[in-house]
């Protein structure tokens, strides 16, 4: 008797990293009813009631760990911390519930309520303006050599701006904000769109510059994009 050879298993192909989280054509079948997920939504997005409330239980007493030892609570920062954390929270339910297309709108959306809310609102309209202008700078259709150069030079009058302009006209509270914003992720973002292979999303990059945490930590700068969108 010979041995028969079966068919060759062939092994199914690894989505790259950053498109594993994205809906394959399967995943928009009609799902179940109280599955968890939207139509659409990869399987990542399955929603579950008891890991939620566990973890949300988890941060609320994080929560009250820092009101009761009152955390950083005596300077700025530390006001501005628990203030973050408690936004954070509130919008922590929202955030797990809505769609998956929604999620990182939301995500901006809240992250400038936060700025507003620490911030104020001259503060705060200050720095969306300076961040209009430094976003916009990179989506021009121009050379990008020619876009570096106008973000450069624009960084410059900036730097020159905290030294010369008075507080009357732009509050100090603006410039580190804006430093700790874009000094570096900037240039890691200018960097990415010279290799990227196509053009980056307005929301993925409202997304990577403002981030809640900025706002009570000046030093949190440096923030890998591609890593970011990968995750």
């Amino acid at each position: 008797m010979g041995s028969e050879v079966g068919a060759p298993v062939i092994p199914k192909p690894r989505r790259a990293l950053h498109t594993q989280y994205l809906p394959t054509p399967e995943e928009f079948e009609p799902r179940p009813k109280n599955s968890g997920l939207y139509p659409g939504e990869p399987e990542e997005c399955r929603r579950s009631v008891r890991p939620f409330l566990r973890t949300f239980a988890h941060l609320l007493l994080l929560f009250a760990v820092f009101k009761v030892y009152r955390i950083e609570e005596r300077a700025f920062q530390g006001r501005a911390f628990q203030t973050l954390v408690a936004l954070a929270i509130l919008a922590l339910p929202v955030h797990y519930l809505v769609p998956f297309r929604f999620k990182k709108p939301l995500f901006v959306a809240i992250s400038v309520i936060g700025l507003f809310w620490v911030f104020g609102s001259q503060v705060a309209l200050v720095v969306l303006i300076l961040a209009a202008l430094l976003i916009g700078i990179c989506f021009l259709p121009i050379p990008w050599i020619a876009r570096v150069s106008i973000a450069a030079t624009l960084a410059v009058g900036i730097a020159w701006g905290r030294a010369e302009i008075t507080p009357s006209l732009v509050p100090g509270n603006v410039w580190p904000i804006v430093a700790s914003m874009f000094m570096f992720r900037l240039i890691v973002y200018l960097y990415e769109l010279k290799h990227a292979e196509r053009r980056e999303s307005l929301i993925d990059t409202l997304g990577y510059f403002f981030l809640l945490p900025n706002y009570c930590f000046m030093h949190f700068t440096v923030v890998d994009y591609p890593t970011m969108q990968k995750g």
